[in-house]
């Protein structure tokens, strides 16, 4: 019985022994540091919203236009598009 004890330890310390050898030996993953599409989350940049779709895009990364003093931040061409086709937010 002492014996079958002795041998899961063994066996519990050379598993532990070669995660942490996988650990170290493993390259490690670069972060993504790219800049998203604008349709997602950014490492840097204030989120404005969409007037068109809703959409949180942030404000480096989006279109703008303005009208008059204001200026609106859009997503896509194709929400600026729409804005502009209506003459008012929505």
């Amino acid at each position: 019985m002492r014996f079958l004890i002795r041998v899961m330890i063994v066996f519990g310390l050379v598993l532990v022994a070669l995660s942490a050898l996988r650990g170290f030996l493993s390259p490690s993953i670069p972060r993504k540091t790219t800049p998203t599409s604008g349709h997602g989350p950014s490492q840097s940049g204030k989120l404005v919203k969409d007037p068109i779709c809703g959409t949180y895009v942030t404000q480096d990364q989006s279109i703008s236009t303005s009208r008059g003093s204001e200026v609106f931040h859009f997503c896509s061409e194709d929400c600026r598009d729409k804005f502009l086709a209506t003459g008012t937010e929505t």
